[in-house]
């Protein structure tokens, strides 16, 4: 019997392509969590489809009676169990032919089933140049290395390319500057802080300020703007990063807008 540790292994059992064939239609989505695997299922679903579902994809490790999908042992010789719940959709499930999914901070996690999909929509950022974000769940996983690559990659193309460290844990790329630019003009948390006291909706007044602070701020043709000034780690804290507007999309708004201004991108 294959061997199941964690709810990584139930996920690629789930993206199997047997497995994908075999789902009934009642099962719209699959998403494998730490502490649970969550199935979204039609409104009106027949279960018994659903079950036999999952007894040929997990075979005996699929625990019927507990709704459970049995993981390899640890220090005691009872199976750890990885419980299974049902959730419904509602009735609007359908944008035309598409299954809505709901956003979700465990990328890559969720698995569709039967049906093309679609995100929520974003915000239209109109005439700002394109934004790419590289976030990553821990460290060591290669993301500064990667962004820098693709920067240098797409200037190298004559294209201009604003940088920013956003990182406000462990700000990487403002470590590597420490000697390239040990003393920046402007940084990523005089933007926001900037921005927080703005009398401004769309606080031109940061962006007016960040954008002519950033010509001396070049490195290998790249416009970098760390996440401080002092180029250590902020005081600014995750959580007060949306507290000053409603809509998570002014962020990224704010964070292209000072490429516009100088007609970057």
């Amino acid at each position: 019997m294959t061997e199941f540790y964690t709810y990584l292994d139930v996920l690629n059992r789930l993206r199997d392509g047997e497995t994908v064939r075999s789902a009934p239609r009642e099962v719209l989505r699959a998403q494998p969590l730490p502490s649970r695997l969550a199935l979204s299922l039609l409104p009106q679903a027949a279960m018994e489809p659903v079950k036999a579902w999952l007894r040929q994809t997990f075979g005996p490790r699929f625990l019927e009676d507990e709704l459970a999908i049995a993981l390899e042992a640890t220090s005691s010789a009872s199976p750890r169990l990885l419980p299974v719940e049902f959730e419904r959709v509602e009735e609007d499930w359908k944008t035309g032919q598409r299954l809505r999914l709901r956003p979700t901070l465990m990328s890559g996690s969720v698995v569709v089933y039967n049906m093309p999909y679609e995100v929520a929509e974003t915000d239209d950022l109109g005439d700002c140049p394109p934004v790419l974000t590289f976030h990553s769940f821990k460290g060591g996983m290669g993301r500064t290395t990667l962004a820098l690559a693709l920067a240098a990659a797409v200037h190298k193309v004559h294209r201009r390319v604003l940088f920013i460290d956003a990182d406000f844990e462990a700000p990487g790329i403002s470590s590597l500057l420490k000697h390239s630019m040990p003393k920046p003009r402007i940084a990523f948390a005089d933007l926001l802080a900037i921005a927080a006291t703005s009398s401004e909706i769309e606080a031109n007044d940061a962006i007016e300020t960040v954008a002519g602070r950033l010509a001396d701020q070049e490195i290998d043709g790249l416009i970098v703007l760390p996440c401080t000034r002092d180029l250590g780690l902020p005081s600014v804290s995750p959580e007060t990063l949306t507290l000053f507007r409603k809509e998570i999309s002014f962020l990224c708004r704010l964070a292209s807008c000072p490429s516009r201004e100088k007609n970057w991108g």
